[in-house]
């Protein structure tokens, strides 16, 4: 392998899980505002503190999925050298992993998802 293999994150995928976000967020604040009493001029308590609270962490996912949906950089590099993934904690932690580090390599099944397991 002599060039570099970059896979980079899927543009489409990104802005409809974002208007999915969005009109959820939506949604949640319908909620809260009807719980706030606009409507019957009755306050729920339970009702305003749920769709509260659960707004706030939809912002703060919303907000950091636009944040990286500016980012053009490569979420996984492959080379003859080395390999560079971007897309989790862990991986980012590794940082590169040397291919005589590899044992083995694997495809596995996980709720839907197809990941790719690297043994060493």
């Amino acid at each position: 392998m002599k060039e570099e293999i970059q896979l980079y994150r899927d543009v489409r995928k990104s802005k409809n899980l974002f208007l999915k976000t969005t009109g959820i967020c939506v949604v949640l604040a319908a909620t809260l505002i009807y719980g706030l009493g606009v409507f019957d001029h009755v306050l729920k308590v339970k009702l305003v503190v749920g769709s509260a609270l659960i707004l706030a962490i939809m912002l703060f996912l919303l907000i950091n999925a636009l944040l990286k949906l500016r980012d053009k950089s490569p979420l996984i590099r492959i080379n003859s050298n080395y390999i560079v993934g971007n897309t989790t904690l862990l991986s980012k932690a590794f940082g590169e992993i040397e291919w005589s580090d590899v044992e083995d390599i694997h495809l596995e099944k996980v709720a839907g998802d197809t990941l790719v397991v690297f043994y060493s």
